[in-house]
C-alpha cells in the first residue's frame, strides 16, 4: 500500500479519535468543557463525514484496482504455464528425416572412420533428436557460419523447414505466442518478464537455439 494512502487514513483516524475524546483532551489541557459554547464548535466536525466518505471511495478504489492486477496475474500464471506444457509437449511432436540429397552424398563421402557412419540417415526422428539431426544437415550445406545470410537462409528454407513445417511449425508458434504475451502484459514488472522468459529459456538446449535463430532469420513460423 502506498505511503500517502497510510498516513491519510491515520491521519482520519487521528482527527476521528481526537472528535471522540475531545473532552477529555480539552480538560486535561485546562480548557474547560461545555458543551453549550463548544456546541458550535463541534457542529465543524461535521465535515468529517465527508472526509472519511471520500476516503472511503479512495480505499475501495484501491482495493479493487489491487484484486484486478492480482486476478490478471494469477490469469497470466494460468495462461502462461498451459502455454509451457503444450510448448514442451510439441517439441516431443517434432520430427524431422535428412533430405534425399544429403542421404546420397554422405553415403558417398563417409568414410569408415567416421562417427556419422553409423547415422541411419533413412530414420525420422523426433523430439530434441530431431533438432540436433537437422542442425547436421545444416551445417553440412553451411559449414561456414560466417557464410552470406541468403545462404542460410536458403539452406534452412528448403533443406528443414520446407520439408519440417508440418510439426516444427506448431513449436515455433507456439513459442512466439508465449513471448509475446509476456512481453505485452500490463501487469507484470520488470522482474517477473525476466522470470517467465527465463523458464523459457530454460527449455531447449543450444542446437534448438540455433535452429530458433535459423528460424527467425528465415521468416518462418
Amino acid at each position: 500500500m502506498p505511503k500517502l494512502v497510510i498516513w491519510g487514513i491515520a491521519a482520519a483516524l487521528g482527527l476521528w479519535l481526537a472528535w471522540v475524546f475531545q473532552g477529555i483532551i480539552l480538560n486535561a489541557a485546562g480548557v474547560g468543557w461545555d458543551s453549550t459554547k463548544l456546541g458550535q464548535w463541534g457542529d465543524s466536525f461535521g465535515v468529517l463525514n465527508a472526509l472519511f466518505a471520500t476516503l472511503g471511495f479512495g480505499a475501495a478504489l484501491y482495493t479493487l484496482r489491487i484484486q484486478q492486477q492480482q486476478i490478471s496475474r494469477d490469469r497470466f500464471d494460468t495462461y502462461f504455464f498451459e502455454l509451457l506444457k503444450l510448448f514442451i509437449d510439441s517439441r516431443e511432436k517434432v520430427t524431422f528425416r535428412y533430405s534425399p540429397s544429403y542421404i546420397k552424398t554422405k553415403k558417398f563421402t563417409t568414410n569408415s572412420l567416421s562417427f556419422t557412419r553409423n547415422v541411419k540417415y533413412n530414420l525420422s526422428y523426433s523430439g530434441l533428436d530431431a533438432f540436433h539431426h537437422a542442425w547436421m544437415e545444416v551445417r553440412y550445406w553451411n559449414p561456414d557460419i560466417a557464410a552470406p545470410a541468403d545462404d542460410l537462409i536458403k539452406t534452412y528454407d528448403t533443406k528443414i523447414h520446407s520439408r519440417s513445417e508440418v510439426t516444427l511449425g506448431p513449436y515455433f508458434r507456439l513459442l512466439y505466442t508465449i513471448l509475446k504475451r509476456i512481453r505485452t502484459d500490463r501487469y507484470l514488472s520488470g522482474a517477473d518478464k525476466v522470470l517467465y522468459g527465463n523458464l523459457i529459456r530454460s527449455q531447449p538446449d543450444h542446437l534448438s537455439v540455433s535452429m530458433f535463430s535459423r528460424a527467425g532469420a528465415a521468416g518462418g513460423d
